[in-house]
């Protein structure tokens, strides 16, 4: 058995890399096909980058996993993908070149391999809303490619932004619709045989998801379509909840802002259309996605010719911006795994070589100064607070993540969330300065949200005490500090449900509690922004941490050598705040939004640190890193703005 990511050679009938957890391949070729490395892997299957020996051309290779192919159901699935994508020759949608079986019976799928990103990265909260004539340019697209899939007599039945993806081109930037495994001829039923839902619940059409409302068919993309261009024009989908449960019940009620609500500058043609699209009643909408395509351009031609003719902005991604690979995964549809080419200069400077064993790629000595590249190949960086041994394991390896230095939207504080005042201190008065809390009125008590504690704001003294201070470079020097009332995640995303509000599936190693680790700055930036939230600033963090005794000793830190993992979220009583705000101290070290000169702060002591280490294992422990990096002993948590 071979592995794809260290190219190491096991025993026949190993399923596993001991190494690097991956899965394991019965050769380094499928077909024809030299497999190069991991792109990215998901419920159903993997997807490779590969070369095609005839042409040296590479491509992206979807491998049906072993225990999904020899289920009938799987099989047939995976070869209606194939059959209905091959079937469409039009730009806008992600090309197919080959379907066979190896000799074992291994299914797998040669894709065309794509450089850019999908449109979940483009997406902009309010009040940073996308450009008219870039949301133009991609839903002109986007419908090009599902208008030829519907004169085909195609359905794709899971429209969303990930699976729309804006790919770099020679002839400039092309919209391509991604992931047609679960399509159907003509439509058909949305659940399984075993009634399971086939879709994503927000984007789904009430007859996908209630059987008495209707047949599926092209009407039914055509509301998908309308709920991905809802959001591209305020940031948030329109059913967006808490839970599955609750985005199933807005769905069948139509419960949502209507657009001209939410963005009131609009020209009302383009309200009607919204509406048209998203109408209950699927026999009132467009009837496929070429009328659709119709009614924008009518639409958008409404809107004043300055803004119709200007250039269409470039998606440059913030200052972690970088190519990022797709091959179409399996499930997560955006294997943007941010892997550099060949000889590419890595974030922290070092070349990537893929075939080497991630023990003996290039390794930084000082992780606050550089960064490795993507962990999704095996790669991890230098410990934040010491050189570190080879690879530790993956915690977010799946297909969908957008991994070092991979294109992503670049959040920035807003509003009150970062410091008001920054002045130095007087250390005498510091030793005996408390947080001055803001007042909150009683009668207007700020409202619950769920998993979030509310943090009332206010006046405290942030950073370490100066004799410890002069001891570390980056430590802050006691400073006072002004924050806002704000709202921030009673514990640490978990890796499941940061992978969900990426688009990708979990992985088999994510508990279902466990922090999501090994995550570069700009995914966790894109997460905390799909759940409608933000990275929360480096002073929000301290004070959430001062707001009531956090000691090392309590706290879920390295008691006995060898601790290679965190513990589950919130389950060390030791380490929550009066507030309920846990795992700030000891389980893994959390990113910021703050930084400077095209760096990062991660704050926090992760679980290899020692309780008795006095800096790094205190509540003032920072480093600055490139946002590109991913380290098992990072993760993050995200925060909202509070009472004005």
């Amino acid at each position: 058995m071979y592995c794809p990511l260290c190219r190491s050679e096991y025993p026949d009938g190993w399923k596993r890399c001991p190494t690097d957890e991956a899965a394991l391949l019965r050769a380094a070729t499928i077909g024809k096909y030299r497999i190069d490395r991991l792109i990215g892997a998901g419920g159903m299957g993997a997807v490779y980058r590969a070369e095609n020996p005839d042409t040296q051309a590479a491509v992206a290779i979807k491998i049906l996993h072993g225990s999904a192919a020899g289920q009938e159901a799987a099989r047939a699935r995976f070869q209606r993908e194939a059959a209905a994508v091959a079937a469409l020759k039009t730009r806008h949608v992600v090309s197919i070149f080959d379907f066979g079986a190896d000799t074992d019976g291994t299914l797998y799928l040669v894709m065309e391999h794509l450089h850019g990103h999908n449109l979940r990265r483009e997406i902009a909260e309010p009040p940073a809303a996308m450009p008219l004539p870039r949301v133009n340019l991609i839903l002109d697209g986007a419908l090009r490619g599902l208008g030829a899939a519907h004169r085909a007599g195609i359905v794709h039945r899971d429209l969303k932004p990930e699976n729309v993806f804006i790919a770099q081109t020679d002839d400039g930037e092309v919209a391509k619709l991604l992931d047609f495994g679960i399509a159907r001829k003509g439509g058909g039923p949305s659940l399984t045989h075993s009634g399971a839902l086939m879709g994503t619940p927000a984007y789904m059409a009430p007859e996908q998801v209630a059987g008495n409302r209707g047949e599926v068919g092209p009407w039914s993309d055509v509301y998908g379509m309308g709920v991905i261009l809802y959001e591209m024009l305020t940031g948030r989908a329109p059913f967006a909840a808490d839970s599955m449960t609750e985005v199933l019940a807005r769905v069948l009620a139509r419960e949502f802002a209507p657009l001209r609500s939410v963005r009131a500058e609009l020209p009302e043609a383009i309200y009607q259309l919204v509406e048209r699209a998203l109408t209950d009643d699927h026999a009132a909408r467009f009837p496929h996605a070429d009328a659709l395509r119709e009614a924008w351009q009518a639409a958008y031609a409404t809107l004043p010719a300055e803004v119709r003719s200007a250039t269409v902005p470039r998606f440059r991604g913030g200052a972690a911006a970088a190519v990022a690979e797709l091959g179409s995964a399996p499930t997560s549809h955006a294997t943007a795994s941010g892997t550099p080419a060949p000889g590419t200069p890595s974030p922290g400077g070092g070349p990537f070589t893929p075939g080497t064993p991630a023990s003996k790629q290039h390794r930084p000595t000082s992780f606050a100064a550089t960064a490795t590249p993507s962990t999704m190949v095996g790669e991890s960086s230098a410990s934040p607070t010491r050189a570190r041994r080879g690879n530790v394991g993956l915690a977010l390896a799946v297909g969908g993540v957008v991994a070092a230095g991979a294109i992503a939207i670049v959040l920035v504080a807003r509003g009150g969330g970062g410091p008001r005042a920054a002045a130095p201190v007087d250390a005498g008065a510091a030793a005996d300065a408390a947080i001055v809390a803001m007042p909150v009125d009683a009668a207007a008590a700020p409202p619950e949200l769920p998993g979030m504690a509310y943090l009332p704001g206010g006046r405290f003294v942030m950073g370490a005490e100066p004799a410890v201070a002069a001891g570390y470079p980056d430590a802050l020097a006691q400073q006072a500090t002004e924050v806002r009332p704000f709202y921030l995640d009673r514990t640490e995303v978990t890796a499941v449900a940061a992978k969900a509000a990426l688009g990708m599936p979990p992985a088999p190693g994510d508990g279902p509690d466990l922090p999501a680790r090994s995550i570069t700055w700009s995914d966790a930036a894109a997460a905390c922004q799909a759940l409608g939230k933000r990275l929360p600033t480096e002073a929000e963090w301290e004070f959430a941490a001062q707001r009531s005794p956090l000691p090392a000793e309590g706290a879920r830190l390295r008691r006995a050598p060898g601790a290679v993992a965190p513990a589950a979220v919130g389950s060390h009583p030791g380490d929550c705040t009066r507030d309920g705000v846990c795992d700030l101290l000891g389980n893994v070290m959390e990113w910021t939004a703050d930084g400077a000169d095209g760096k990062r702060v991660v704050r926090g002591a992760s679980y290899s640190v020692s309780w008795r280490e006095r800096w790094v294992a205190s509540i003032h422990a920072r480093v600055p890193l490139a946002p590109g990096a991913g380290d098992p002993e990072i993760g993050f948590r995200c925060a909202r703005d509070g009472a004005p």
